[in-house]
């Protein structure tokens, strides 16, 4: 009779220990995306959200688009967001962050698994969960603006949802051309979802026109000739044609004239679009935030390097594209502030949001190709070592989601002292009352509140919203 040999207790714990790593970065990374889709229950309408709602609640759906972008915005798709949150009564677009933020989570993930199988790679599903979870994290924690971009509804529709909606896309595109499905009444279908998430924002159409357009190419001269080509050519197109009719949409809005009073010159516009991705990438990354993107770089690089270094591709290979990434980025980040360019100026710090976490994306890509680039680790030691350091990174989601559970509780108070308001109006206007005065409240994050005058724009959104004929609010207001 022969004995099986029984592993030794230090085998087992090497085995094991990487992988316990990756699970508690992912249970605190996972812990601190939960603090952030919590933190937006208690966000309310607020500025624009009153005018959005009050054509919702009062127009068809169609009437109030035709409205909105007849008179008031070019972005024909926003008021899709309101009329679904205006279903679940005053506070239901309160629980929009956190649903957008779990199905970003869902869709990146989605995006990251069909790149895993196109390119064929070793990484197994809690990397993939893990890599999904730290960009939206990162994007998160170093957003410019992040209440308004996350919390405010007025301002998530243009930045947010739509990237949310345009991963969700190439996801589905990446599927579809992996199962080679049937070109002509799939692209017809791509089409049309893209000329509607076209219509959210410009600035997210660009990346979807710019994407799809750089996906094309590279289908049309690598992609073996077949079948399979002309079905992803069919898909791909059809995006890109879809995006640059979705802008041409936008560009003629009639409201444009009163938003785009002096047009710039080329050379102006030229040189905007050449010097605004580079003041984005030292003002409001290096200079904002240089620990957080110091971290984009380390952490990426030690799970690629750690798990995945010695499954790298052909050195030549890798830095091309390592070489190359940096570039096709600053081209990415000139279509997108091209907009804002021409329009007005820098764009505000909450439309930056899209350029965010395509930069954090950018580290992650650039630290895993050099990751790549260097010989495998064959010393359990300094391997070691390198997991210490990624399970020490673990504490830092902790830090970032207690600093945000400690704002909690303002929010918390402020969003019952609104619900109160918005309790007293409603029965104020129910009882007859047509000139109502309310509670006054701070200005959050620059968004403009209720105050003592009926005919600001705000108080008058809102008194249509309500049913009233005039709102006005005071800060000394006794009940």
């Amino acid at each position: 009779m022969t004995l099986e040999k029984t592993p030794m207790p230090s085998k087992i714990i090497e085995k094991k220990l990487p992988q316990i790593v990756i699970y508690l970065n992912a249970l605190t990374t996972s812990i601190a995306l939960a603090i952030y889709a919590y933190f937006g229950l208690f966000s309310r309408l607020m500025g624009d959200d009153y005018c959005h709602h009050y054509l919702v609640k009062n127009k068809s759906f169609f009437d109030a688009v035709q409205h909105h972008y007849l008179t008031f915005s070019n972005r024909y798709m926003i008021l899709a967001i309101p009329y679904l949150t205006e279903k679940f009564g005053p506070r239901g677009q309160s629980f929009l962050p956190a649903i957008t933020i779990i199905l970003w989570l869902i869709a990146l993930y989605w995006l990251i698994k069909e790149l895993h199988i196109a390119f064929k790679t070793e990484w197994n599903k809690p990397t993939l969960f893990l890599l999904s979870s730290l960009l939206i994290f990162l994007t998160i924690l170093q957003a410019p603006a992040r209440f308004q971009s996350i919390y405010w509804e007025a301002s998530s529709i243009n930045r947010l949802v739509p990237l949310v909606l345009a991963i969700f896309l190439f996801a589905s595109l990446l599927r579809h051309i992996r199962k080679e499905t049937q070109r002509y009444s799939w692209s017809l279908f791509y089409f049309i979802i893209t000329f509607l998430i076209g219509g959210f924002d410009e600035m997210n159409d660009t990346f979807i026109f710019a994407i799809s357009f750089l996906v094309f190419l590279g289908i049309f001269f690598w992609m073996s000739r077949g079948e399979k080509r002309i079905s992803a050519l069919w898909l791909t197109g059809s995006i890109f044609i879809a995006s640059l009719l979705s802008m041409l949409v936008m560009v003629v809005a009639p409201h444009n004239s009163a938003r785009i009073t002096h047009p710039p010159s080329f050379f102006v516009f030229l040189e905007r679009i050449l010097t605004y991705p580079k003041n984005f990438i030292l003002d409001s990354t290096l200079t904002v935030f240089p620990l957080p993107t110091a971290l984009s770089l380390f952490v990426a690089f030690l799970i690629f390097f750690l798990f995945y270094s010695s499954k790298r591709k052909s050195p030549k290979y890798t830095w091309t594209i390592f070489l190359s990434t940096p570039l096709i980025f600053y081209a990415l980040l000139m279509v997108n502030f091209a907009p804002s360019a021409y329009a007005q100026a820098y764009p505000a710090d909450r439309a930056l949001f899209g350029a965010r976490f395509l930069m954090t994306l950018m580290l992650f890509l650039e630290s895993a190709l050099f990751a790549f680039l260097l010989p495998p680790i064959k010393s359990k030691y300094p391997r070691c070592i390198l997991l210490f350091f990624l399970a020490i990174f673990s504490l830092y989601p902790l830090r970032a989601a207690w600093q945000t559970l400690n704002t909690v509780e303002s929010y918390r108070q402020r969003s019952i002292a609104w619900d109160l308001r918005d309790d007293k109006i409603r029965s104020d206007v129910a009882n007859g009352e047509r000139d109502i005065h309310v509670q006054e409240f701070d200005s959050i994050h620059i968004i403009k509140e209720l105050d003592s005058e009926p005919n600001h724009w705000v108080n008058r959104c809102a008194a249509y919203y309500y049913g009233a004929n005039t709102i006005s609010a005071d800060l000394n207001y006794e009940k």
